[in-house]
């Protein structure tokens, strides 16, 4: 474990009033006379997507160079016997249905709202609201657009996870049957985090459907993150993001 109080100019950047200094297994956070420290050694913390678009005394990247350095530490894990693994069984067909069908019909009902509102005939006699019912218009029209979305997505969630997902990685590659044989992570064609779905999409370069997987707690909230951590031709596709 590096000492973060022998600190090389190499590794610290300045963004406005906040420092960062970056060490194999963390990011020291200095602002305002308060200092926090993000862990880069854990592959369920992704700190690395929360820092700003600055760069190091040596020029490198701050984002990037923080990813490498959890890259490392995923690498490690997974080479002394870690592997991370998750099931994801869809509800019933039923279930899934009705998930589906409501959502639509929530969503649908929220859209004719918000429609008939807006081609409402103009009054022949007009009413000027106050500025307290104005913002309680705004508010209304802004909750029914959420609510909008959000059962849209619900509906696209269900839709698309609805045949389930299963998910094994670890030394030998991936694992996407339980009980089936381990492939290459060269046979991952993209993988994608969509993040109102709260999913992860493989694409696989076989012809194989994709595999919608759905967010777990711990490093399983992205497994996107670890596809491009333990696959040098995912992860130079995520730093370039970066």
């Amino acid at each position: 474990m590096n000492d973060l109080t022998d600190e090389s100019a190499a590794t610290v950047a300045v963004d406005g009033s906040t420092r960062y200094t970056l060490s194999a297994d963390r990011v020291r956070v200095e602002k305002d006379g308060r200092v926090r420290e993000e862990p880069l050694d854990d592959p369920g913390v992704f700190a690395f997507l929360a820092l700003p678009a600055a760069d190091l005394g040596d020029g490198r990247a701050l984002r990037r160079a923080a990813f490498d350095a959890w890259q490392g530490h995923v690498r490690a894990a997974v080479a002394n016997g870690r592997d991370f693994e998750t099931d994801y069984r869809s509800p019933r067909p039923y279930a899934t249905a009705l998930t589906i069908l409501g959502a639509a019909f929530v969503s649908g009902l929220c859209a004719l709202l918000l429609v008939t509102w807006a081609a409402r005939p103009d009054a022949r006699v007009v009413v000027n609201p106050t500025m307290f019912e104005s913002a309680a218009i705004v508010v209304s029209v802004l909750t029914v657009v959420a609510i909008i979305v959000l059962t849209v997505a619900a509906l696209v969630r269900a839709w698309r996870c609805r045949r389930g997902s299963y998910v094994h990685l670890g030394a030998h590659g991936l694992r996407t049957s339980q009980g089936g044989r381990s492939g290459p992570l060269a046979n991952v064609a993209a993988a994608s985090w969509h993040p109102l779905l709260r999913c992860t999409r493989i694409e696989f370069m076989d012809g194989r459907a994709d595999l919608w997987v759905p967010a777990e707690s711990g490093a399983l909230r992205r497994v996107d993150l670890l596809l491009a951590a333990l696959d040098d031709r995912l992860g130079a596709a995520l730093r370039a993001m970066l």
